[in-house]
């Protein structure tokens, strides 16, 4: 049964005729369904041999080096290097013409607890589209790449790039121009790249999927580490541990990626960033008006910092301090692009004057999500599904925030004409089952709240411009109010992949949407129920879709 879509897309397509398409991560590929009936157009990698049922079907390796948990049961090309190869099993009639061999190292796949093997393909950890709805930009994690596409009107997806970073990218967004991407990394730099590559540089990317499952393998030769220390200079308990260590590593291979494709570091943090956003603003009066762009960055260390955009990256305007726990996401509502919403760790969301770094408001978070839990739980235990939660009495207090997502959505009038009302914020929580808004002011002031329960953990969403409509995603495979606990097998190929709420309805009520997200999670579910996941599988499952929360320090106080 294939796991849950970690990522999800929605994009518009501009060309003769507008054509919509759903775009979506599974572990390690990329599915584009039709927006309209909800077929599955195409997949990546193996575009070419998709099928048309809804057969496609993922396994559950006991081996992988990153936190993908499944790989689809198809070609995933010829790699050069020599390697075992070892057939899993035999898979729907429409893919009898496709191999259903997997490459591996050698190792013996039949040891859960041995090292995962490097050969699969690496998980998909963002996505991200042009506004003109012609690029898609992808980001897996393990081998650091970002990958370019050009979306058809077929759906589908034309590899144009694939470029290895130096560090692994956490973060992407696309420069107001959309010829150049920002692409921020766990070493907390910040680096600008061209969307479109040169034919001069194309030599310093990759062409295939091939090179991502090798480049391991052909890595420069590492060069051997030799401690300057000694057990002679190093006398305290701590320090004769640490040099044993390096002693350790010292036969180890150090591992180095060259990058040799176009691109410039633009600034840099001393902590882990997490999220950045680019803006674009006009300055000055009438007479005298000028645009300026911004980065704006936050990092693990509870720093928001705000620093002028290309040319000037290196100059920084001012810091947005307040948080006392991590920042996992940032948000600029398009309808006032002087305001920011901040959220991760801590109990509130932070609403921001990000030019002069003042707080306009805090939005708390920890007390109405609690609330609800409780309703949630009483209502769940009334109707005599108690098994089917994650939490436990006394365990929702001890539950902590971890912010996963921060959407502005500005939905339209009867009159066209925007409203106060029309103004909303929607957030989405680590383990919890609901899609939390806020309606807020131009001025960033809250007015009302409310939350929309879903059937499964929110994972992802999308929203689609211009129909007050918005695509989620949903973890099929943990209970709800849990990261960790999964559910019955026997129950999850009758639980959906993704929902969609009308927020002029409210309700999800008799709509088209009801026959694309049908059809969609109709496609997902025609597995077998009984495929579980082995324990190796669901930790690194587990560690795909819940990572937020492991950016709180350990030893805080509670």
């Amino acid at each position: 049964m294939p796991q849950p879509f970690q990522c999800i897309l929605y994009c518009s397509l501009l060309k003769e005729v507008q054509t919509n398409f759903i775009i979506s991560a599974c572990g390690p590929l990329i599915y584009t369904f039709d927006a309209y009936n909800g077929n599955l157009l195409s997949s990546w990698p193996n575009a070419s041999k998709v099928c048309e049922s809804p057969a496609t079907e993922f396994r559950s390796p006991t081996e992988h080096s990153g936190p993908s948990t499944q790989v689809l049961e198809s070609v995933v090309g010829d790699v050069e290097p020599q390697v075992k190869r070892r057939k899993l099993s035999q898979v729907d009639s429409s893919f009898e013409s496709a191999s259903t061999e997997i490459l591996t190292e050698g190792h013996d796949t039949k040891n859960h607890g041995s090292r995962p093997s490097s050969s699969l393909p690496p998980v998909v950890i963002k996505l991200l589209g042009s506004s003109s709805g012609e690029y898609v930009i992808a980001v897996t994690g393990e081998n650091k790449c970002i990958w370019v596409f050009r979306l058809s009107v077929d759906g589908s997806l034309k590899q144009l790039s694939a470029r290895h970073m130096p560090k692994r990218p956490c973060s992407i967004v696309l420069t107001t121009d959309e010829t150049n991407i920002l692409c921020a990394d766990k070493f907390g730099d910040v680096y600008a790249l061209p969307l479109l590559i040169s034919e001069a540089d194309q030599k310093g990317t990759s062409s295939d999927l091939n090179y991502a499952l090798t480049s391991q393998k052909n890595e420069a030769s590492p060069t051997e580490f030799v401690p300057t220390a000694s057990s002679l200079t190093v006398h305290t308990k701590k320090n004769q541990e640490a040099l044993k260590n390096q002693q350790r590593a010292s036969s180890k291979a150090t591992k180095r990626t060259m990058v040799d494709f176009d691109h410039q570091l633009l600034l840099g943090h001393v902590s882990l960033l997490t999220d950045l956003a680019y803006i674009t603003l006009a300055t000055g009066n009438s007479d005298n008006t000028h645009i300026r762009s911004y980065i704006l960055t936050c990092d693990r260390d509870e720093h928001i910092r705000v620093s002028r955009g290309l040319p000037q990256a290196h100059v920084i305007e001012n810091y947005c301090l307040g948080h006392s726990d991590f920042i996992s996401k940032l948000c600029v509502p398009p309808w006032n692009q002087k305001l920011l919403i901040s959220g991760g760790g801590d109990d509130h969301l932070f609403v921001w004057d990000w030019l002069s770094g003042i707080i306009i408001e805090k939005i708390d978070l920890r007390n109405s999500v609690d609330r609800w839990k409780q309703e949630y739980r009483s209502k769940t235990v009334q109707e005599d599904q108690k098994t089917e939660i994650g939490v436990q009495d006394g365990a929702i207090a001890d539950q902590k925030i971890a912010v996963s997502g921060i959407w502005a959505v500005e939905t339209s009038s009867s009159d066209d004409t925007p409203e106060p009302s029309n103004f909303r914020l929607m957030v989405t929580c680590e383990g919890l089952p609901a899609l939390l808004f806020y309606s807020m002011d131009s001025e960033g002031h809250v007015e009302s709240r409310s939350i929309y329960e879903t059937k499964g953990n929110v994972l992802d969403a999308t929203i689609l411009a211009g129909q007050n409509t918005i695509i989620y995603t949903m973890d099929n495979v943990h209970l709800p109010l849990s990261t960790k606990t999964p559910r019955n097998p026997e129950k999850r190929s009758s639980l959906p992949w993704i929902g969609y709420i009308d927020l002029g309805k409210w309700q999800s009520k008799e709509s088209v949407l009801d026959g694309t997200v049908g059809t969609i999670n109709e496609c997902m579910s025609g597995q077998d129920a009984n495929n579980d996941l082995q324990d190796g599988s669901l930790a690194a499952l587990q560690e795909l879709l819940y990572g937020i929360d492991n950016l709180r320090k350990r030893g805080q106080e509670e």
